[in-house]
């Protein structure tokens, strides 16, 4: 953890590509201590401010554990499947993009002073023939944007009774080459 550090921010889906972007956003920032969860194998980090961790998000009880003296202010869920090939099946995409992030917002809500940014998706909206609001319906035809649609309406059901300060963000399409 850097000294000083206002923030300690937890970062899901880390070698993804939103997740990528916002870790270079956070290095090298001297009030900003990050702990990069990865699926995979872990990146070769010259970054004072930043440790990484393999992490299973299914786990809770593994979650717990990792979350726990890294004492997270800030828990940024980017972690996502069904944008690229092969195509997952309904019942993986409901698992990764609903349920996971679900479980993992009770797991924050049992920390103290953390709160939960859960990155969706613009695919969660109904065309509406016009430029998007923000109020704008939660309907879509495509599969991924359904099951991020669900986290949604599942994630604002149940942050109230947890008392969890929850924010969502729905990103449109963005490409890796210079988006952010």
């Amino acid at each position: 953890m850097t000294a000083g550090a206002t923030h300690r921010i937890i970062l899901t889906g880390a070698s993804g590509m939103l997740g990528k972007a916002i870790l270079r956003q956070l290095a090298g920032r001297n009030d900003v201590s990050v702990l990069a969860l990865y699926r995979q194998d872990l990146p070769e980090n010259k970054l004072s401010n930043v440790r990484e961790a393999r992490a299973d998000l299914s786990d809770a009880g593994g979650i717990r554990t990792l979350l726990g003296p890294f004492e997270p202010t800030v828990f940024i869920h980017t972690a996502a499947t069904g944008m690229q090939a092969p195509r997952p099946t309904t019942e993986a995409l409901r698992e990764i993009n609903t349920l996971m992030p679900v479980r993992l917002a009770e797991v924050v809500s049992r920390l103290r002073h953390c709160s939960f940014l859960h990155v969706s998706s613009g695919l969660a909206y109904k065309d509406q023939g016009r430029p998007l609001r923000e109020e704008d319906p939660l309907e879509t035809r495509h599969p991924y944007g359904a099951s991020k649609a669900e986290a949604e309406v599942q994630l604002r059901a149940a942050a109230p009774s947890w008392n969890l300060p929850l924010t969502m963000g729905r990103p449109f399409s963005f490409t890796d080459q210079g988006d952010f």
